[in-house]
C-alpha cells in the first residue's frame, strides 16, 4: 500500500463563476493549487507552458493546476482573449444561489489552496484534466464537492463546519493522487513516493524557485545535505529524470512564458534564467521547442514573422545545460464524441510530467 505524506489543507477558498458567452479570460495563479469544475456548460482551456495544445472541457470535467503558467479560459476556441491577466468574476460558494435565467451560461466551481499547503501538492503535475468519463475518480470528487457545497451554505455556527470542508478537501487530494499515480505508472512508477522524500522535494523546490543559479548535481546535493552519487541516484529513481534535465525544463517553461509576454529581449530572458550567452539559450530553446524564440513568439501570438536571420548565430557553448528529456504528455483513454471538432481535445489527461 502506498503511503502518502501527511496531508493537511489550509487557506481553502471556493467560489462560483457564471459566465455568459462569448467570454475569455487570461489568468496566472502562481502561488495556488487550483481545481476548476465545469458544473454547467463547457469551455476551452489552454496552458501553453505545460500543455501541448488547447482542449475542450466538457460539462462535469475538471482542470487541476498546481501553480505557475499562464492559463487561458474561453467559451469557444476562436474567442479573442486580452493579453492582460485578470481573474474570474465570481462569488463565494456559500453566497451563491442559482438563477433559473442563467441556465444557458457556463458555471464554474473554483477551489484554491496555497501551493505550499502540504508536501504532496508540489509533487503533482503542473496541469491535468480529469474527464467526465473517469467514473471512479469523478464519483468520489463529486461527493466531496457536494459536501463542501452543503457546508459552505450552512450557518457559521455549525459545529466544525470549516473542519468538514478541510477534511473533504484532503480526501479530494488523496483521490486525485490515486488518479495521477495511475496516469504516471509508466513514466514514473515511484510517484507519489517522491513526495515523502524531504531532500528530493527540497531539490525540486530549489530548481523551480531559483532557476537562474548555476546549479550542478554537486551543488544541489550539497544544498540538501547529501553526497553527489547518492543524491543523483535517489533523485533519478524517485523523479524519473536527472536534476540537470529538470533544471533545463524548468528554465524553458519560464522562457516560453516570458517570450509570449513579449516584454523583454531574448538576451534579457536568457540572463534571467541562468544562461551566460544568448546563443547557448537559443540553441537550448530550439532543441526543446523545435524553433527559435522569435519563431515561437510569432507562432503563439499568431503574428507573421520574417525568417530568423536576426537571431544570433547558434554556436556550441560550454555553458549550455544538458538537453532536456522529452516531456511526457500522454493522453489517457479517449471518450467517443460525435463532435469531430472537439473530439481531439475532449478527453484524457494531458499533463506536464512534473520536473
Amino acid at each position: 500500500m502506498t503511503r502518502l505524506p501527511e496531508i493537511r489543507m489550509s487557506g481553502l477558498c471556493y467560489d462560483i463563476a457564471v459566465l455568459e458567452s462569448p467570454w475569455g479570460l487570461r489568468c496566472q495563479p502562481k502561488d495556488f493549487a487550483q481545481i476548476v469544475v465545469v458544473r454547467r456548460g463547457n469551455c476551452w482551456f489552454e496552458c501553453p507552458t505545460f500543455l501541448p495544445h488547447p482542449f475542450y472541457v466538457a460539462e462535469g470535467g475538471m482542470i487541476v493546476t498546481v501553480g505557475g503558467g499562464t492559463q487561458i479560459w474561453r467559451s469557444a476556441s476562436d474567442i479573442h482573449v486580452s493579453e492582460t491577466a485578470g481573474s474570474f468574476p465570481s462569488v463565494p460558494l456559500g453566497q451563491f444561489q442559482r438563477n433559473p435565467a442563467d441556465s444557458l451560461k457556463t458555471e464554474l466551481l473554483i477551489g484554491r489552496s496555497p501551493r505550499s499547503a502540504n508536501m504532496l501538492i508540489p509533487a503533482f503535475p503542473h496541469a491535468f484534466y480529469v474527464s467526465p468519463a473517469e467514473h471512479d475518480t469523478q464519483t468520489r470528487i463529486t461527493a466531496m464537492l457536494d459536501l463542501i457545497d452543503l457546508e459552505a451554505h450552512a450557518g457559521d455556527d455549525l459545529v466544525e463546519r470549516d473542519g468538514v470542508i478541510q477534511r473533504a478537501a484532503e480526501i479530494m487530494t488523496i483521490v486525485l493522487a490515486r488518479y495521477v499515480k495511475r496516469q504516471l505508472s509508466q513514466e514514473n512508477p515511484n510517484w507519489p513516493e517522491m513526495a515523502t522524500d524531504v531532500q528530493v522535494m527540497r531539490a525540486l523546490q530549489l530548481i523551480e524557485t531559483r532557476p537562474s543559479r548555476n546549479w550542478t548535481v554537486e551543488s544541489l546535493a550539497s544544498e540538501v545535505g547529501m553526497g553527489r552519487s547518492a543524491f543523483a541516484e535517489r533523485f533519478k529513481a524517485l523523479v524519473g529524470d536527472t536534476p540537470v534535465n529538470c533544471l533545463t525544463r524548468s528554465r524553458m517553461q519560464l522562457a516560453s512564458t516570458a517570450i509570449r509576454d513579449g516584454k523583454r529581449s531574448v538576451a534579457a530572458i536568457a540572463n534571467s534564467i541562468g544562461y551566460l550567452s544568448e546563443p547557448a539559450f537559443i540553441k537550448a530553446f530550439r532543441r526543446h521547442f523545435g524553433m527559435t524564440p522569435g519563431r515561437y513568439r510569432a507562432t503563439v501570438t499568431g503574428r507573421r514573422v520574417a525568417p530568423d536571420h536576426s537571431e544570433p548565430a547558434v554556436t556550441t557553448s560550454a555553458t549550455e545545460p544538458t538537453a532536456p528529456a522529452k516531456e511526457a504528455a500522454k493522453p489517457a483513454r479517449r471518450e467517443e464524441d460525435s463532435r469531430p471538432s472537439r473530439r481531439a481535445h475532449d478527453d484524457g489527461m494531458y499533463h506536464e510530467a512534473h520536473l
